[in-house]
């Protein structure tokens, strides 16, 4: 029933099954070695979660990825789905075993979606763990025959202890600002938290410290599109018109059916009184995307 009902609202959410762009490539070796490293951060993560991200980007993931990782993760899904069906095959004979063994069918069907064995556009994620985490709780809660003393201080301890964690995280996600800083001294340079930093300064109003990190984003990554496309327009309202104008000119060089660039470069040449020029860039964006309404309104105020 949970496989069922994830099914019917991917599709209805995205009108398909498995993305446009697989994360981990398609061929059935990928999938499986991508599946067993996941596995491993999975379950680092649900029992000691010492670092923590925003989004396990997949370089960043599968930098640890290893034959031997590969191996162990095979061997872990091998055990987790075998210790599923011996607990399956005895949930009738006793109830404690049938809450184990609901829980335990709970946790892979959680993170069957994230699996990868059917390609899936993410890698790694907190909130993919949030379903799990619970499953996980029920699992170790009917599989312990009774609260011993030593049993209760193990778990007093773990609950202070993850908690403490879970409690510094959940301040890390007061806004973007703090939740990309933190996340940018405990992982390798990312041009996309250098490009969100840049959008918690402009919700701050901050558009001056918003370019300094979008300029650090293009440092780590000269061709990140997301990145240029936010300089390019945020110098174009400081009007310093020439750096925006090579700024979106990189972006064409970069991607050639970018409609929002040629649109930039209109507003531009509007600005700097180059009719001529603004009514071309405008309708090069029509003319590849014929309903960008932007560019269709410029053309239109340019035109009259």
């Amino acid at each position: 029933a949970l496989v069922l009902s994830y099914l019917v609202l991917r599709l209805s959410a995205l009108g398909r099954v498995t993305p446009e762009l697989a994360v981990g490539g398609n061929t059935l070796a990928t999938r499986v070695a991508t599946a067993a490293t996941v596995y491993v951060e999975n379950l680092r993560l649900l029992f000691f979660p010492s670092l923590l991200d925003v989004d396990y980007f997949y370089q960043h993931a599968l930098q640890r990825s290893s034959p031997t990782r590969t191996i162990i993760g095979v061997t872990l899904i091998l055990a987790t789905l075998g210790g599923t069906a011996w607990l399956v095959a005895r949930a009738r004979s006793r109830p404690r075993v049938a809450v184990a063994a609901f829980a335990a069918v709970m946790f892979v069907a959680f993170l069957l979606p994230t699996s990868h064995l059917v390609p899936f556009g993410a890698v790694l994620a907190e909130r993919f763990l949030l379903a799990p985490s619970a499953a996980l709780a029920l699992l170790l809660l009917a599989i312990v025959p009774r609260l011993s003393v030593p049993y209760a201080i193990v778990v007093v301890g773990l609950t202070v202890l993850l908690g403490g964690r879970s409690y510094a995280r959940a301040r890390d996600w007061r806004d973007s600002v703090t939740l990309f800083s933190q996340t940018a001294g405990r992982v390798p340079p990312d041009p996309r938290i250098e490009t969100n930093l840049a959008y918690g300064y402009l919700e701050r109003g901050d558009a001056k410290t918003a370019i300094v990190h979008l300029r650090r984003a293009l440092a780590i990554d000269p061709s990140h599109l997301a990145a240029l496309n936010n300089l390019g327009y945020l110098l174009m309202h400081s009007q310093s018109y020439e750096q925006a104008r090579a700024v979106f000119a990189r972006v064409i060089e970069i991607d050639p059916a970018n409609a929002s660039a040629f649109n930039n470069l209109g507003v531009i040449a509007t600005r700097t009184n180059d009719y001529p020029l603004a009514r071309f860039r405008y309708r090069k964006a029509l003319a590849i995307n014929p309903n960008h309404q932007s560019a269709r309104d410029n053309l239109a105020s340019v035109e009259a």
